[in-house]
């Protein structure tokens, strides 16, 4: 009897490896819960129990059913994993594949095999099911010797490093603008002893901004990078360290410099990859999942599908390899319109270019497939460029505080500190900036900007 049962395709064993993977990821999220993970465990065996009455029998048209149901789960659950390190491979030699079409081929062979091999079906599902629950125990075995990724988002909020700022109270609006992987311009300087690499350090410092050109980062991943400044920076604090990517993601969602903001009836304008301060993204080109449904199936296609799905502009998409591409277009364009109007008081704008961080498209303005440091150098003074002509068309500027800010460095090349990136400030006193110490002190800066001395 299990033999025959084996000698089938089982939902539930071609479910049970990605089971047995992400539970570590997500046992310790805020969204998790035990009954619905029990519950999505219970679903593939009730549908195999049902399917067990469903002999496939040598009609063709079963076969077919079957052979499709099942490259559409393999393909669900576990193309993503496969395709992107297969198109890593395909970039290194200079072939440039869409996703899109890569993950279709991989549907089409597993479809076909299982065609081709439909005489031995039987056998070949009873190999399959037997590595499905090898590997399975595998990773089970593995997870006990490897702590869960997470931690408990009290703990972390409790405990952070204060800076003690004077209040520096304006009703005019702030911008935050980050610069995602944006380096320092001294050790590129280093690299290619080109002394151009200064122009946009040198127009800020002329026009009178106050410049960090060795700026600290204390983080290397965007997500914790920005999670800890708008937290008053708690990388030092070892739960946050610990925490995966959904658990930084839900803490600057619910930050506590928004809260703060809203509480002093400052109103957020949210132009980032990230949900923040009960704001959307402004395109979620970061997926961090807000239900369980999503937290469970975080590491299968669905991010992907789900991403697309709340593309604005189809026809731009046909026209653009990344999506990245679209939505650094659109943020320019917003940066803009932002500094050529007179803006309300009391408004906080966080603008995240996702640039000079890979990919390295920018409308047809300028496209370079492989991301090595000689071509992020281009996409470096590029980015420089097209920040220069925003102030300097900038008819407003100073009707507003800026900061602009990497959230750290290149971190692809020995050659570079991915912890040394740049920041600048317009509007704010010199004592003020001089204490912050790294990225994640500016969310004090931008608490003090909105604080008067009557309410510190």
């Amino acid at each position: 009897m299990k033999t025959r049962i084996l000698k089938r395709p089982l939902v539930s064993l071609l479910i049970l490896p990605y089971h047995s993977y992400i539970y570590p990821y997500i046992c310790k999220a805020d969204t998790f819960s035990y009954w619905k993970y029990g519950f999505f465990l219970l679903i593939p065996v009730l549908i195999d129990l049902w399917l067990l009455r469903w002999e496939i029998g040598e009609k063709k048209w079963k076969l077919v059913i079957s052979a499709l149901a099942v490259s559409a789960m393999i393909g669900f659950l576990y193309a993503d994993f496969l395709v992107a390190k297969l198109q890593a491979i395909l970039f290194n030699e200079s072939l440039y594949l869409r996703r899109r079409f890569i993950i279709t081929a991989f549907f089409i062979c597993i479809f076909s095999l299982q065609m081709m091999f439909s005489r031995v079906r039987q056998s070949l599902n009873l190999f399959i099911n037997r590595v499905l629950i090898i590997f399975s125990v595998i990773i089970l075995v593995g997870n006990f010797f490897k702590p869960a990724f997470g931690s408990d988002p009290g703990k972390i909020k409790t405990t952070y490093h204060k800076i003690t700022l004077p209040p520096n109270y304006t009703e005019k609006p702030l911008l935050l603008i980050v610069l995602d992987e944006y380096t320092s311009p001294d050790p590129l300087f280093r690299k290619y002893k080109d002394s151009s690499i200064y122009n946009f350090a040198r127009y800020l410092s002329k026009k009178g901004w106050l410049i960090n050109q060795n700026m600290k980062s204390r983080e290397i991943s965007t997500v914790h990078s920005i999670s800890s400044a708008f937290n008053f920076n708690i990388s030092d604090n070892q739960e946050f360290r610990n925490c995966n990517e959904n658990l930084a993601g839900h803490l600057l969602q619910y930050s506590l410099l928004t809260d703060s903001l809203k509480k002093k009836g400052v109103s957020i304008r949210n132009f980032s990859i990230f949900n923040v301060g009960g704001t959307s993204s402004f395109f979620p080109l970061y997926y961090i999942p807000t239900d369980f449904t999503g937290l469970f199936f975080s590491h299968t296609i669905y991010p992907r599908i789900w991403t697309h799905m709340h593309h604005l502009d189809m026809e731009d998409l046909k026209n653009s390899f990344y999506l990245s591409s679209y939505y650094n277009l659109n943020v320019v364009e917003r940066l803009r319109q932002t500094l050529s109007v007179r803006p309300g008081d009391k408004q906080f704008f966080y603008f995240h270019l996702y640039m000079p961080h890979e990919p390295i498209e920018f409308g047809k303005e300028i496209s370079l497939k492989k991301y090595d440091l000689d071509n992020y150098y281009q996409y470096w003074n590029f980015t420089n460029r097209k920040m220069l002509a925003i102030l300097q068309n900038a008819e407003v500027l100073d009707q507003f505080r800026i900061i602009i800010t990497g959230d750290h460095a290149y971190r692809s090349s020995k050659e570079i500190d991915p912890y040394d990136t740049f920041a600048a400030f317009w509007g704010f006193d010199e004592a003020s900036v001089n204490k912050i110490q790294s990225v994640q002190d500016i969310g004090k800066l931008i608490f003090a900007n909105f604080t008067e001395r009557s309410d510190k």
